[in-house]
């Protein structure tokens, strides 16, 4: 049995047989080979989170170990250097939304 066919049938007014009603009651969408099944998405997502909290930590550390030999000021200039940036990207992806 063909789904077309069966829909034909009904649109044209006539009844289904038990069979015909099982094998709709039964049918499934076939599945589309693009898409990737939403558990292995959700594995994906969580650990791209993962990897881009490790990439954050080990950037402050590069960032420690980089002001280790700056003066107060210097590591002043920068902390407001990365805050501007981070405010930078802020505005951005809230403008996008908006």
């Amino acid at each position: 049995m063909k789904i077309k066919e069966l829909i034909g049938k009904v649109l044209s007014g006539a009844e289904l047989s038990p069979e015909e009603l099982k094998h709709l009651q039964d049918y499934n969408e076939p599945e589309n080979d693009n898409r990737i099944p939403k558990a292995r998405l959700d594995q994906e997502i969580s650990r791209k989170k993962e990897l881009e909290s490790k990439v954050s930590e080990l950037n402050a550390q590069i960032e420690e170990l980089r002001n280790i030999d700056l003066s107060d000021n210097e590591k002043n200039r920068k902390v407001i250097e990365n805050l501007n940036k981070r405010v930078a990207v802020l505005s951005e992806e809230r403008d996008r939304i908006e």
